[in-house]
Formats: structure tokens, C-alpha cells, sequence
């Protein structure tokens, strides 16, 4: 470890969302995948919406 690391291990918070730093690393494998069914269906409208040409 690094100063830095000894630093933030000290400092962070124990329920804090940065005291896990592998969920800052975009190249790491998710450990579970949750779908928003509801939103990813409203995503999905503005998509179609946008490639058709029409007004959402």
C-alpha cells in the first residue's frame, strides 16, 4: 500500500460507497447486474422514438 491508500483507509467512512474502491474501477467485473425493468423499458421508447423520427 502507498501512503495514499494507508490515507483513505484511515479517513473513509465505514458505509461510505468509496470504501469499496474496486466500485471506482470501470474495468472490474460487476459482482451482480440489477435490471430496472421500468426504466430500461422507458429507454427503450426514447430510442425507438429518436431512430423513427418521432416526437417523444
Amino acid at each position: 500500500m502507498n501512503k495514499y491508500d494507508d490515507l483513505f483507509d484511515e479517513t473513509a467512512p465505514d458505509e461510505s460507497l468509496f470504501t469499496d474502491k474496486g466500485a471506482l474501477d470501470p474495468l472490474t467485473d460487476a459482482r451482480e447486474i440489477v435490471a430496472r425493468d421500468d426504466q430500461e423499458r422507458e429507454l427503450q421508447v426514447v430510442e425507438d422514438d429518436v431512430r423513427w423520427g418521432l416526437s417523444v
